[in-house]
């Protein structure tokens, strides 16, 4: 048996019980935080970096990799996304972002939990061959709660990636789905593998979400991360003060969730004051350059946001290393310029309190989640010109092989578990369904 076909085997099974002992070798080891590159060996095994030196002497029963000449990297995080973004390709429009947010809205009105599962396990292959193996999504699909979060989990799950799926609290739909939903939260929570799956809670619309269901949001389990969209629209803060007395930020701060397991999404418009409220506190700021590009919803003072920036995908495709290069072009076209490495790092900090493991460090103890790139570097690539290759010259199309808990899920360009054809054609169906219930016009199957 040939070495694709173990591997397309291995990775059929539960990732938890079946990854193979694996030893890659000769590889340049390239980390984050603090930067470094160096070349050497990993041993992985259960799932999990076991070892690390110059050179280890492989063991009896280990899948031995020769990896000299390839970069290995760690797996990357979108901090922020919508799956059901993919339907943006079949009707999106040059139009404003109200109409894209109302879109958007009808979209989530005819979603069903079929729809979201083949949307997810499309979005998460999608991901993986780009090197993106953990994502957090926010979700709205009033018509398919209870079971929208274990569907949309199910679907990333089956493409290989690790998800939090955020059920997203909008009044609009109504107390019966927003306590439905809550409800399904703490439920997932507590029966999910927290070190794949996890749910999380996410507050869109603060300028109409009732205090009710902040304070409840408030009262959610210890170890549940809050994701709020927050000043994405610059009207925003003048309807919810007008409404509530109050800016979308004071009422996060009224009730307690501007922390360390607050995700604040977006803040294109917040002001320094507000920003450095929000850092001093510790929570994350995700910010999404090429969405905010997309719906020209304005420029993010993203070299602003602090020690805890990162990055999310929202809308568009899974792909983070391109949303890197996109916010780093971004900051210096408007004289902000950010640090591309910290950014992504900071995607590696957030998913590891999320999931509860390590993840980032190509340590030993650290999750094995890791890609391998064939990039040769045409100058020299060092912890001090890493930042310069990562916006200048690395890219996802060099994006080999993905491992995640020490399964290969990717395997020369190859997704081994899913067959993209088959995937991409669920996806289709899904995304017609979708438009034909919405009656948002024809679209091929």
């Amino acid at each position: 048996m040939g070495w694709c076909e173990k591997r397309r085997r291995a990775a059929a099974k539960p990732v938890r019980f079946h990854a193979v002992p694996t030893l890659l070798q000769g590889a340049t080891l390239v980390e984050f935080e603090p930067a470094r590159v160096e070349v050497g060996d990993l041993r992985i095994a259960r799932g999990k970096i076991v070892e690390r030196a110059p050179s280890l002497t492989p063991q009896q029963g280990e899948d031995t990799v020769d990896l000299r000449g390839r970069l290995v990297l760690p797996g990357l995080v979108s901090a922020h996304h919508h799956v059901h973004g993919l339907v943006l390709r079949a009707l999106f429009k040059d139009m404003s972002f109200h109409a894209a947010q109302a879109l958007m809205g009808k979209v989530e009105l005819n979603l069903d939990t079929g729809d979201l599962q083949a949307l997810a396990l499309s979005a998460g292959l999608e991901g993986l061959v780009h090197g993106t193996t953990s994502v957090c999504v926010a979700l709205s699909a009033p018509n398919c709660t209870p079971g929208a979060l274990t569907h949309t989990a199910r679907g990333l799950t089956d493409a290989g990636a690790r998800s939090v799926v955020a059920y997203e609290l909008v009044d609009a739909h109504g107390a019966g789905v927003l306590t439905a939903s809550l409800e399904e939260t703490v439920a997932f929570l507590r029966t999910a593998v927290r070190s794949r799956s996890t749910a999380g809670v996410a507050l869109a619309s603060l300028d109409t979400l009732d205090d009710e269901w902040l304070s409840r949001a408030a009262q959610a389990p210890e170890g549940l991360h809050v994701f709020a969209n927050v000043a994405e629209d610059g009207k925003e803060e003048e309807r919810c003060t007008g409404r509530y007395g109050k800016t979308p930020l004071e009422r996060l701060e009224q009730f307690g969730l501007i922390g360390p397991s607050l995700v604040l999404t977006q803040g294109v418009h917040l002001s320094w004051p507000e920003l450095s409220r929000v850092l001093a506190a510790g929570a994350y700021v995700a910010h999404s350059p090429r969405a905010n590009m997309m719906l020209q919803v304005g420029s993010a003072p993203a070299g602003k946001f602090g020690v805890y920036a990162c990055l999310g995908t929202d809308v568009m495709p899974l792909d983070v290393l391109s949303e890197a290069q996109a916010a780093w072009l971004k900051g210096r076209d408007v004289e902000q310029p950010i640090d591309i490495v910290r950014f992504l790092a900071n995607g590696h900090r957030l998913a590891s309190a999320v999931f509860g493991v390590t993840l980032g460090p190509l340590q030993p103890g650290a999750q094995a989640d890791v890609m391998v790139l064939d990039y040769v570097p045409a100058s020299e690539l060092s912890a001090d010109t890493l930042g310069r290759h990562l916006a200048l010259g690395l890219s996802s199309h060099h994006v080999e092989s993905v491992m995640v808990d020490g399964v290969w899920r990717v395997w020369r360009r190859k997704p081994l578990a899913q067959s993209p054809t088959e995937v991409a054609g669920a996806a289709r169906q899904a995304v017609a369904g979708i438009v034909a219930r919405a009656g948002l016009g024809a679209t091929p199957a």
